[in-house]
């Protein structure tokens, strides 16, 4: 055994404030989510609302800590902040199916419930873009063509049940070309290009498939101060064409530039929220560390108080 003590999270008032760290005893340990506060207090089983067709509310009944909905709304880009553990990630989790609730209900726009895994969600307009693209982003031994044409072409059929491969080179030279992807060929081998190059690969395989809701966890991670700004202004586009962006990121920085506002986590609770011009990084790195609320964040209310 690794561990010197474990936590059961199901039966622990944190992960029930998550509305659904079901996993036997790992509970809430990734770090990412996205989801704005819209009310507080417990929910109802299965219960959910929509929010102007954003990701509706997350929640449990009886909940022992402030936090009884989570939302956010299209257009929108949220950040969720918190130093591991603190349960942020796991938010990102239940929107992409990979994880249920344990109770209450996620609902993306339109007032549908997530499926169940996460191949489910991609049918269901959810992308996940994940900073670890050696690990879950890429094919890296694969030709760029592949690699961008795998969810919209493969995984969702968008173009049919039979595709040319002339069509699917032709579409992946549109998208290196306008996401500015630094390549020989799209027939070189994901592998083979740069850090920034790579993950301007995951970004043009998710954009692709013009998502609804568009995950991002620590998609700049590794990559250098141009290919961000570049990534930025795909985020910021993704938002302006009506997505909802949920951001997790260990860039403080990133995270008080990007954001409309940005969720803080602390122990597996919303500790604040923090916007305009009160998000900045050095506020977000003393409310992820203290848990204490900054001056013109807002945070949960416990309605049994």
């Amino acid at each position: 055994m690794l561990c010197n003590r474990a936590s059961d999270y199901r039966r622990n008032a944190a992960a029930k404030n998550l509305a659904g760290c079901d996993d036997d005893t790992n509970g809430c340990r990734n770090q990412s989510s996205g989801s704005g506060l819209r009310g507080a207090g417990g929910l109802d089983d299965a219960v959910a609302g929509d929010v102007d067709g954003g990701i509706g509310r997350v929640g449990h009944r009886g909940v022992a800590a402030p936090v009884g909905g989570l939302a956010a709304a299209p257009g929108e880009i949220v950040g969720l902040a918190g130093i591991a553990g603190a349960g942020h990630a796991t938010v990102l989790e239940l929107v992409s199916g990979r994880r249920r609730p344990e109770r209450g209900t996620v609902l993306l726009p339109g007032g549908r419930p997530v499926p169940r895994g996460l191949r489910g969600a991609i049918g269901a307009g959810v992308a996940l873009v994940s900073g670890d693209r050696r690990r879950f982003g890429l094919m890296l031994d694969k030709p760029l063509w592949d690699n961008i044409d795998q969810v919209r072409a493969v995984a969702l059929a968008a173009d049919g049940p039979l595709v040319s491969a002339r069509r699917l080179r032709a579409h992946a030279r549109d998208q290196v070309e306008r996401l500015q992807v630094r390549t020989p060929s799209i027939d070189a081998r994901a592998g083979a290009l740069s850090g920034g190059n790579q993950q301007k690969v995951v970004f043009a395989k998710w954009l692709d498939a013009q998502p609804s809701v568009l995950l991002l966890d620590d998609p700049t991670r590794g990559v250098d101060v141009g290919a961000k700004a570049e990534m930025h202004a795909l985020v910021r586009g993704a938002a302006a064409a009506g997505a909802v962006v949920l951001l997790t990121s260990t860039d403080l920085d990133e995270l008080a530039e990007v954001c409309d506002r940005v969720l803080v986590f602390h122990r597996g609770a919303i500790a604040a929220e923090l916007g305009g011009e009160h998000l900045r990084p050095h506020a977000l790195l003393e409310a992820m560390n203290t848990g204490a609320r900054q001056p013109g964040s807002h945070a949960a209310v416990d309605p049994d108080r």
